[in-house]
């Protein structure tokens, strides 16, 4: 099957496969909010907006070239900005990519839908029903996908149900499928604050395991504060943990920071990025938060030679190892970047500057 898949992308990919990486950023194509995907055969994919349409492109050679974007779906009111838009998931055998539709705009409705490909992207299936059974619910246009590299697929939202119907409180809800997005499970409730609401507009984040665990970040709204929590479900989605908070300090804050960092695992612990007030911070459940710099919007992934953590100073993004020093420059302009691990152990980025998706290779 992973031969398949490959064989597939191949046909939607124009280069050959270079020796060395690219020197300086390279374009896909006009678009706004890149979210990326690794297959499991190695095959790169990337998904984007261009304007109210969601858009895809195949890469082959570990992110170094792509091929020429082409359509998933149009979607009048497309959420997008502040991390909103499409998401990707790439499967054995299958590519997935979600979005929440909001056709009449305002915020007067939002249902979140999958798309699935059995063709590496040359053809797409839409969900017979919205993942949210709660019409609306999804209406803050904040969400992620992630996908063990088999058949499993989880995504999760920032849902609006008792917002909608009671005055209540966000809540985190994951939906699921088994079969690499063909099909979709009831959506279940990962967490709840009881005393009143998750943060309304930091987006969350998702990420499987090597045994299919799947780890949930979120910020949340508590007694006053923005800080980061996880949840984790060991079961296919069914069930959740109590959600722990991450880091040692405490973020006072009546407001909305519109960033939720990201979470990636490393053998089978979960790995977090997140900012707390202007500062960046890399922390692990149980361990010492760590600072490693100043500015918004960071994400982290692992090349072989460890994680990799990029974030916006400005307007400009920045990348950083543990041991390379101080982080370094990746492009002098650029915001909301996104991360996938390749198959010949770099990192690779995927951001958004002027309209343009951009991407870069990164560490060894």
């Amino acid at each position: 099957m992973h031969l398949r898949v490959l064989a597939i992308a191949a046909s939607l990919a124009t280069a050959v496969l270079p020796s060395v990486a690219p020197a300086q950023p390279r374009q896909v194509g006009e678009g706004t909010q890149p979210r990326l995907a690794t297959g499991a055969a190695g095959e790169v994919f990337v998904t984007f907006a261009k304007r109210e349409t969601v858009m895809v492109a195949a890469s082959i050679d570990d992110g170094q070239t792509f091929a020429t974007p082409t359509v998933v779906a149009t979607i009048t009111g497309l959420p997008l900005g502040m991390r909103r838009g499409p998401r990707i998931a790439a499967c054995s055998g299958t590519v997935v990519i979600s979005a929440i539709e909001s056709a009449r705009g305002g915020g007067k409705d939002g249902d979140l839908f999958a798309w699935v490909s059995a063709d590496a992207g040359k053809a797409w299936t839409k969900s017979a029903k919205p993942l949210n059974s709660v019409a609306a619910a999804a209406r803050e246009g904040l969400h992620d996908m992630g996908s063990d590299g088999k058949g499993l697929v989880a995504v999760v939202w920032l849902d609006m149900r008792k917002v909608n119907k009671e005055g209540g409180g966000t809540e985190v809800w994951v939906a699921t499928s088994a079969d690499g997005g063909k099909t979709w499970g009831e959506d279940r409730l990962a967490y709840v604050n009881s005393g009143g609401t998750v943060c309304e507009c930091c987006n969350p984040s998702i990420t499987f395991g090597p045994k299919g665990e799947m780890f949930v970040m979120f910020r949340n709204a508590l007694n006053g504060s923005r800080n980061m929590y996880l949840t984790a479900s060991s079961d296919g989605g069914k069930t959740w943990s109590p959600a722990t908070k991450l880091g040692e300090g405490t973020w006072m804050l009546n407001a909305c920071p519109m960033d939720g960092g990201t979470v990636t695992a490393s053998a089978g612990k979960p790995v977090t990025v997140w900012r707390r007030a202007g500062s960046i911070y890399l922390s692990e459940p149980s361990k010492d938060e760590r600072l490693i710099g100043e500015g918004i919007q960071p994400v982290v992934e692992f090349a072989k030679s460890g994680p990799v953590v990029v974030w916006q100073e400005g307007s400009t993004l920045v990348h950083w190892q543990p041991d390379t020093g101080p982080a370094k420059t990746l492009a002098e302009k650029g915001q909301y970047p996104v991360l996938t691990p390749t198959k010949r152990g770099q990192v690779l980025a995927a951001w958004e500057a002027s309209g343009t998706i951009m991407t870069q290779l990164i560490g060894d």
